[in-house]
């Protein structure tokens, strides 16, 4: 919550103080974000090519009768762009989780040809990074992996054969060792 004072002089001396309160909230879409990272430079993209793009991506997730609202879309270097988009649904509507979205787009891309869409897809995201990492470590906003605290790994048995989440786990060579010393 911040309060901003104004007051406001003129001329004469004469004055006037008016209060103005802002409540800042967190982006009730944030857990519905997805980031689609394509092999085009963001000033090759038309506005064209993008309502293409979003149409394209209604067929390949199945949701036409919901709808894909592009919220940002930037360079992500000089050769690849981030379009970062939401799936609403229903009625009201409703913003689908991101990492569902992402999962899904994942699935379908692995089975339809290499140029579905207009671009190649280098990679898809969610957007922020949502990983917990067992209270352990912090997410990485960028490889959106655990980066664990010492003394601690990435659990990489959950990572690739269970979930796919990047969890932090105890790291049984510090561990070990660490026995070893006490003995």
């Amino acid at each position: 919550l911040y309060t901003f004072h104004l007051k406001v002089t003129d001329a004469k001396g004469d004055s006037a103080i008016d209060t103005a309160t802002v409540e800042v909230r967190p982006d009730p879409k944030k857990h519905g974000l997805v980031e689609l990272i394509l092999q085009v430079g963001v000033g090759q993209l038309t506005e064209q090519q993008k309502d293409t793009l979003v149409r394209q991506l209604a067929v390949l997730l199945n949701v036409l009768d919901s709808d894909i609202k592009v919220q940002k879309i930037q360079a992500y270097s000089d050769l690849s762009t981030a379009i970062i988009f939401y799936v609403q649904s229903g009625h009201p509507f409703k913003v689908i989780k991101g990492s569902d979205v992402a999962r899904m787009l994942h699935v379908q891309l692995l089975k339809e040809k290499a140029d579905f869409l207009l671009f190649k897809v280098l990679r898809v995201d969610t957007a922020v990074c949502l990983l917990k990492c067992s209270g352990h470590g912090h997410c990485d906003p960028i490889t959106k992996r655990c980066i664990c605290y010492q003394l601690w790994m990435e659990n990489l048995i959950q990572r690739y054969l269970n979930d796919g989440e990047s969890k932090a786990s105890v790291n049984l060579y510090y561990l070990v060792k660490l026995l070893l010393m006490f003995m």
